[in-house]
């Protein structure tokens, strides 16, 4: 069925506004001649596609060019973005403002291989202010990254050699209050988290944050870190998918510290059997924005009459907002849609309250399913097709 005509213009707005992030002037120009020029979200993507000029960066076609998000090293109010380019060891951080100004570079390599690196074979993500995560095969590194009179300094914290496990994920996160941050990782092999943190000497060791975790043999799909009931430390989210654990998770330390001989350096919090968790992000709460909500998105494609009633052996699909109060997950929102594996928040709308977006793949064609927080606890969805969150 075709849109209303207010909901159809706001997916063409968002549309305009996606491909002016990109970058694409001309994909952008184009779909907004498709559009009412008179309506007044159009026209706001407009204003934004008028002041948007191409930059005199030099790019080839093995660049590699992505988003920081909630990384803002110049610190002028928006994201930076990182460009990397074929057999180069190093990565330039660019600011996103319209000239696309250099603000750093930052050597990903130790010096020891001469092996040129692929712009592919690079990811790296923002793990807090000031702070990079860098995957390059089955290596992880941190790295912080600071303007100190006027010129970009790098420091390379510690860097893993992960044999066979190849890292996907990591947050950042002073889950143990110590003043020292540990990074979490979710290696794809092994099913597994991996931590990793400074002693107070400053060596880095790494070890098993939840070892029940591990003994569940269950895919680890992702993680978030962030404030779950407003105590003021934080918490880690985990979405854990089959073969035996089926939930999301709340990891951490309890108010009443664990014994001496725990083995484990945080405890099961909380957790909810839902089906495949395939991803997790965190939210603020509508009525309380110093806790979050936590998001996940369900599949069913690993379905288990062992674990679940046999008439729903998939478990109860879709995306799931909870609030934890009180040690249990409560359910704030149920959203019917399918399961993705990138699920992100931000106020999308810019009415002060933070939205959803959930990227799928449906017949082998990309779409973002925007899920817009109209009410507290209440989402309205936009369906935006060839589009990536």
């Amino acid at each position: 069925a075709p849109f209303e005509p207010d909901l159809a213009a706001e997916v063409q707005a968002m549309r305009v506004q996606v491909q002016v992030a990109r970058r694409n002037l001309v994909g952008a120009a184009a779909l907004a001649g498709e559009g009412d020029g008179n309506d007044p979200k159009l026209q706001a993507a407009l204003r934004e596609l008028s002041r948007t000029i191409e930059s005199e960066l030099e790019i080839d076609g093995d660049t590699r060019i992505a988003p920081l998000s909630g990384f803002d090293l110049d610190q002028d109010g928006r994201d930076d973005l990182i460009v990397h380019g074929h057999g180069d060891d190093r990565i330039s951080i660019i600011g996103s403002s319209a000239a696309l100004p250099h603000v750093a570079k930052l050597s990903l390599s130790d010096g020891r291989s001469g092996t040129a690196i692929a712009a592919a074979d690079i990811e790296v993500e923002a793990l807090g202010p000031g702070m990079l995560g860098a995957r390059q095969g089955r290596q992880w590194s941190l790295h912080a990254v600071a303007i100190n009179r006027g010129h970009a300094e790098s420091e390379l914290l510690t860097r893993l050699d992960l044999g066979e496990a190849r890292p996907t994920r990591a947050v950042l996160a002073d889950l143990d209050q110590d003043g020292r941050a540990e990074a979490y990782l979710r290696l794809i092999e092994g099913r597994r988290l991996l931590a990793t943190a400074p002693d107070a000497g400053g060596r880095w060791r790494s070890y098993d944050p939840h070892p029940a975790t591990t003994a569940a043999e269950s895919v680890v799909h992702d993680l978030a870190a962030g404030d779950l009931d407003g105590d003021g430390r934080p918490e880690l989210a985990v979405a854990v998918g089959e073969w035996s654990a089926y939930d999301a998770r709340i990891l951490g330390i309890p108010k009443t510290p664990p014994s001496a001989s725990s083995a484990s350096p945080l405890t099961l919090l909380a957790r909810h059997k839902l089906g495949t968790v395939e991803a997790v992000t965190l939210l603020p709460a509508a009525e309380d924005p110093a806790r979050s909500w936590i998001a996940v998105s369900v599949g069913d494609s690993y379905p288990s009459r062992r674990v679940f009633p046999a008439d729903h052996p998939g478990g109860e699909p879709g995306t799931h907002v909870f609030a934890w109060r009180e040690g249990k997950l409560e359910t704030v929102a149920h959203l019917d849609q399918p399961h993705g594996e990138r699920l992100l928040s931000g106020d999308f709308d810019g009415d002060g309250r933070h939205d959803l977006a959930l990227g799928v793949q449906v017949d082998g064609r990309f779409s973002c399913i925007v899920s817009l927080q109209i009410e507290p606890g209440h989402f309205r969805e936009l369906d935006l097709l060839d589009c990536w969150p």
